[in-house]
């Protein structure tokens, strides 16, 4: 029985999700800054609105592949958007603050980000000793903080436990369970694919004592929700509802959900992907930043070098990429202050990395381009991303390039934009599957794009948010 993980995913939940998602940014953003947002009636109305109409298309019988018809949608909800900006009182004056405010919104942050971290060191210092740390990290309000933080980890628990003994196995995830039926009768198996997978569903089974899918199927479901609260610590190093938004896309996100109750390495390597990428920003870990990330970079290896598959390297030198970009941001932050030389040195990676590619690996330059990877950016209708088909290609993005853009003096946004563009770029023009298209194969790159994105939703909204103040 083949699993697939577009079709694994009701087109029902999107209304909910996004919904869900609207109702909990209102909730941040009362919880965290406490102040009022603005026109609140007429952006409930707008999202009524849209997804009303996606509802009522939902039960007509056109396809997508009649792309005409599916132009004609996207059209239809250009009208809605442009008609509700009319009916907005002054918000003519809100597009033309665009303009006007986005250079500055980033300075902003950056400065609200560091007085906000002079006010947590005073406060801590008002707490006893007695209390836990976990509850002093998030003192006054962040205490509802981790409450909301809580529900997301439950919201993206709930939906990869659900039903999780439903299906049968299929594919790699029948020959993990073989592998590991095999090593309890005879003490070996011979599967070569990601062993520490298979030795996860071996100890699993030896501590349940049972063949039950539920209970085989738990740890990666486990593993994958904690790699939700991985992403909210990641987010938080660019700002606190970066990292809420972050948590919160990714436990709803399709392709994690159906991923995550799946018997496949990919959940366990993203793992340790977030969990090392964390380890590489944390300076009380290692001081020196060359040190620190020659040790996790080692440790990366010996973890691909056990489990011994292919994707799993893939994703190391993912890492790697990324941990040398951002050791070279770093020093060139630390060397000088002009912020171009950052865009030069990554212009100069991107060209180089792609003349040299060849030469390494077995990436090759193809004449027919897969412009199927542009998935990630709502480029195709593939139903394993949560915002599919409410937001158009260009608007996601516009969205995942304003960061690279505004964000100057944040290394881990300008390394982050630097992987996500290349890995795609290269996907597309060098990479010729030895099969056909498969959303999985950026699976690994997926948590970089998600804080990519939810970095660029904070700056929207912030955006917004300071526009409406000054009108």
């Amino acid at each position: 029985m083949t699993v697939d993980m577009g079709n694994a995913w009701p087109s029902e939940i999107n209304n909910s999700v996004i919904i869900f998602g609207f109702v909990f940014f209102i909730i941040t953003k009362h919880v965290i800054s406490c102040q009022t947002i603005k026109h609140e009636k007429t952006l409930l109305w707008f999202l009524l609105i849209l997804l009303g109409f996606n509802f009522l298309w939902s039960f007509s019988k056109v396809e997508y592949q009649d792309y005409g018809l599916y132009e004609f949608r996207i059209y239809i909800q250009y009208i809605i958007i442009f008609g509700t900006i009319l009916i907005v009182p002054k918000i003519k004056n809100i597009i033309y603050g665009y303009f006007v405010a986005l250079k500055k919104i980033a300075d902003d942050l950056f400065s609200e980000k560091k007085e906000a971290s002079e006010i947590r060191k005073i406060n801590n210092k008002k707490y006893t000793k007695s209390k836990s740390k976990l509850f002093t990290w998030f003192v006054g309000k962040k205490s509802k903080l981790l409450y909301l933080l809580l529900l997301v980890f439950i919201l993206g628990l709930g939906l990869r436990l659900i039903n999780l003994g439903e299906l049968d196995p299929a594919g790699d995830e029948y020959r993990h369970l073989l592998a590991a039926k095999h090593f309890l009768a005879d003490g070996f198996y011979d599967y070569p694919n990601s062993h520490l997978t298979t030795n996860l569903v071996i100890l699993t089974q030896k501590i349940s004592n049972s063949n039950n899918m539920f209970f085989l199927r738990s740890p990666f479901a486990i593993i994958g929700s904690l790699s939700v609260l991985l992403l909210f610590f990641l987010g938080r190093k660019i700002h606190t509802k970066v990292g809420l938004i972050a948590a919160y896309l990714y436990a709803c996100l399709p392709l994690a959900v159906g991923m995550s109750r799946y018997i496949r390495g990919y959940e366990i390597t993203v793992f340790v992907l977030l969990f090392l990428t964390l380890l590489l920003l944390q300076r009380r870990f290692i001081k020196n930043l060359i040190l620190r990330s020659a040790i996790l970079i080692i440790v990366f290896k010996i973890f691909a070098f056990f489990d011994e598959d292919l994707r799993t390297d893939s994703t190391f030198l993912l890492f790697v990429m990324f941990t040398g970009i951002y050791l070279v941001l770093h020093y060139i932050n630390r060397f000088s202050e002009k912020s171009w030389y950052k865009y030069v040195f990554l212009g100069i990676a991107f060209v180089g990395g792609l003349m040299v590619l060849p030469y390494f690996t077995d990436f090759q330059w193809q004449t027919t381009p897969e412009l199927q990877y542009m998935f990630i950016f709502n480029y195709i209708t593939i139903n394993v991303m949560w915002f599919l088909p409410f937001i158009p290609f260009l608007f996601i993005l516009i969205v995942t390039v304003i960061p690279f853009i505004v964000s100057h003096k944040n290394n881990f946004i300008l390394a982050t934009s630097f992987i996500v563009l290349f890995t795609v770029f290269v996907y597309i023009y060098f990479f010729e599957a030895p099969r056909r298209f498969q959303v999985r194969y950026l699976y690994s790159l997926i948590p970089y794009y998600i804080l990519l994105l939810s970095a660029g939703i904070h700056l929207i909204f912030n955006l917004i948010k300071k526009v409406y103040i000054n009108i």
